[in-house]
């Protein structure tokens, strides 16, 4: 198995300093990637280091680690490791570092890592040969795992299809006794509460409301309430900012480029709820149409599509109430008939969850099983029969 020694990263790893890229020299289709603290940012015909290895962000995505390709350009906001590669396997040195928790090392108001910090972590490396037998069994370990990951992510997707089909299918339909009508003509959306840092405080003083934010809502919807939610708390607000127990909402701005929530509608299922800015609630001026039967219309792709496509901004894109309220409903006007499809929906809807669920859960075991098996393998626990 050969024999393991305790060193510190910096007495066989060097990380070196990324360099800036002119825009000129960027292009579309270049021969080589450009490497930015999370991956790939770029393409160029330029190069700055011709050897494949291992890449660290310093600012920005700090600590995040990529397996670069042969010929690469490393961004300024990127350290790139070298080392002696007749005593440390490529791919050995990319898994130690990619079970370190580096980014914990992430310090300042725009988080950057010293590479002196990285320098003093101890770990612990075998011979080379060594090296690559575990390199060997964690690559067939994990393209198992890949590969069990990407089936539960298609079932999850293919769930979510069904759902959405469905949903499509419910207000494609006409007949005697519908209407369509625009939500301005049923509803109005109220802003949420603008907050200001002096609104905040970092000492509870009992019963301060949760606060309502684009962060709260899964992809799909729903509403998580969590620790981090109640961090920071808040006594005084105007009290009409504060949610009943069944509002609807809707999110009007999402807070990056990678959220992709905005329009997800929700309904609120808890008491001492504050909204911000960012979310909208609904209030109806007429009695026609069934508060979950507009839910689950807003869930639709054709109505998300409809409010996406009045969106503005560039990293944070947000759209307004009145942009929201241009969408035209078709419902009916029997509130028994609107009931009826609520309920169909509901069923879907549960099954849905219920997959969700399941393949949610799935991929958080494959995940935590990942790191498992890397920290079996720089303790020296690792075999065949255990990865498997």
């Amino acid at each position: 198995m050969g024999h393991w020694e305790q060193k510190k990263i910096g007495d066989f790893l060097t990380l070196e300093y990324g360099k800036p890229l002119e825009k000129s020299l960027r292009k579309a289709g270049g021969a080589y990637p450009v490497y930015g603290a999370n991956g790939v940012k770029d393409w160029s015909d330029e190069f700055y280091y011709d050897k494949q290895t291992v890449i660290i962000g310093r600012k920005g995505s700090a600590g995040e680690i990529t397996l670069s390709e042969e010929k690469f350009w490393p961004l300024d906001v990127t350290y790139f490791v070298r080392f002696d590669e007749t005593e440390y396997d490529l791919k050995f040195v990319y898994f130690l570092l990619s079970q370190l928790d580096i980014p914990s090392l992430a310090t300042g108001v725009k988080p950057g890592i010293n590479r002196n910090n990285v320098y003093e972590i101890t770990v612990s490396c075998p011979p080379i040969n060594e090296q690559k037998r575990i390199v060997n069994i964690l690559d067939q370990a994990f393209a198992d795992i890949e590969k069990a990951r990407a089936n539960a992510e298609q079932n999850l997707k293919n769930a979510r299809e069904l759902f959405e089909s469905y949903l499509q299918q419910v207000f494609n339909q006409r007949g005697e006794g519908w209407v369509s009508e625009r939500l301005d003509n049923l509803v109005t959306i109220k802003h949420g509460y603008a907050f200001k840092s002096r609104d905040f405080h970092n000492k509870p003083q009992g019963n301060e409301p949760i606060v309502l934010t684009p962060g709260n809502y899964s992809a799909y919807g729903d509403l998580y309430f969590t620790d981090k939610n109640t961090k920071r708390c808040i006594s005084a607000f105007p009290k009409e900012y504060l949610f009943n127990n069944g509002d609807l909402t809707i999110v009007m701005t999402d807070l990056s480029s990678q959220m992709k929530i905005l329009g997800k509608p929700a309904i609120i299922d808890s008491d001492n709820i504050l909204h911000n800015q960012r979310i909208g609630r609904f209030e109806f001026m007429t009695k026609e149409i069934v508060k979950e039967y507009l839910y689950y219309f807003l869930l639709t792709e054709h109505s998300l599509k409809n409010i996406r496509s009045t969106e503005t901004g560039t990293m944070v894109r947000h759209t307004a109430p009145s942009r929201i309220l241009n969408n035209v409903i078709p419902y009916p006007l029997s509130i028994d008939k609107q009931l009826k499809i609520v309920e169909s929906l509901k069923e879907i809807n549960s099954q849905y969850k219920y997959l969700e669920n399941i393949y949610g859960v799935k991929i958080t075991n494959l995940n935590q099983l990942k790191k498992s098996i890397l920290q079996k393998a720089f303790t020296g626990q690792l075999t065949k029969g255990k990865a498997a």
